[in-house]
């Protein structure tokens, strides 16, 4: 089970002419870019012995824009967002998660070194 890959599929298939989703970071180029990245989780809930009950991971969103599309960038994280924020049960490429919930509300970064604006915004996801 690849979570990251899992929402790339999922939000590449909700959002339509958005940018490319990538995995685990965004590349140099282009400037609008949306990356999908793993950042762990708790262990898994295990029932008597090693066999592995439910597990949740978490994962972040990053999305850059161009170069003063400030306001632009920050509607695609929304859009983001409003897709991810609450999931009830749902498949994703193959896998069902019981819930996916944000952890947080979407939030700035500071500009990249090209001064291109950065949003971000934290999941959990239960399967």
């Amino acid at each position: 089970m690849s979570v990251e890959n899992d929402v790339r599929v999922y939000l590449a298939a909700q959002l339509t002419d958005e940018p490319t989703i990538k995995l685990q970071g965004l590349p140099p180029s282009p400037d609008d870019a949306i990356a999908v990245i793993g950042s762990g989780g708790p262990p898994p809930v295990l029932a008597s012995g090693p066999t592995v009950v439910m597990r949740m991971v978490t994962f972040q969103i990053l999305v850059r824009g161009a170069k003063d599309e400030d306001e632009a960038l920050e509607t695609l994280m929304q859009s983001v967002h409003t897709e991810l924020q609450a999931l009830g049960t749902v498949t994703m490429n193959g896998t069902v998660y019981d819930k996916v919930n944000a952890m947080s509300e979407p939030f700035p970064l500071p500009v990249d070194r090209n001064e291109r604006p950065q949003w971000a915004c934290n999941y959990e996801a239960w399967a």
